[in-house]
């Protein structure tokens, strides 16, 4: 996401979904995330998601920095990054 760090997994799912490729659940599936030090990030994760706004043209992005801080359930930030422009 640029040269910064952050969003690079939200803006896959985005192109994969406005590509038309089904997004499904899978019970069974997990994920894993390998936690790493976050020394001298600060603000990277917040810049990643204005530039994946930008890039795609979609403010209703932004919305996920609401969600990822408890003001907004996963639904209602998906609806703003449909919500016409």
């Amino acid at each position: 996401m640029g040269l910064r760090w952050g969003a690079e997994d939200l803006e896959f799912g985005y192109r994969a979904a406005q590509s038309g490729i089904a997004i499904r659940y899978a019970e069974n599936s997990r994920c894993y995330h390998l936690d790493h030090a976050v020394s001298g990030r600060a603000g990277d994760h917040a810049q990643a998601r204005e530039y994946f706004a930008e890039k795609h043209g979609n403010q209703g992005v932004l919305r996920l920095l609401d969600y990822f801080n408890d003001m907004c359930n996963l639904s209602e930030a998906m609806e703003a990054c449909h919500a016409p422009a």
